[in-house]
């Protein structure tokens, strides 16, 4: 759902074949984009990324009804900077607060 709201906010063309590429989307400057959903998350969510493969992440939160909220756009780099032992999670409240991100809606 996150990855059809960002298509349409953000003129993104969808990946046909996101499992073997790694990333959701291409945006106009032919940058990769992966899209992380969550609907009103809980003081603990994490946020999982099965790789690096994208110049940047768009985190998109949907209210009860399922409708954008937020998005934020976070670069690659600060996210590898951020996760946490495992190498490959992120907590939604972390992404928010202490990466360099930028609010886009």
């Amino acid at each position: 759902m996150g990855e059809y709201y960002c298509s349409k906010l953000f003129n993104l063309s969808l990946n046909n074949n996101v499992v073997e590429t790694g990333f959701d989307a291409i945006d106009s400057k032919g940058k990769k984009v992966e899209v992380k959903t969550r609907r009103a998350p809980e003081s603990k969510a994490k946020v999982i990324f099965k790789s690096f493969n994208f110049d940047y992440c768009l985190y998109i939160e949907l209210n009860e009804y399922f409708e954008p909220v937020t998005v934020l756009k976070v670069f690659q780099d600060e996210i590898v900077k951020n996760v946490d032992a495992c190498g490959d999670r992120l907590s939604v409240r972390k992404l928010k607060i202490r990466t360099i991100n930028e609010k886009l809606y």
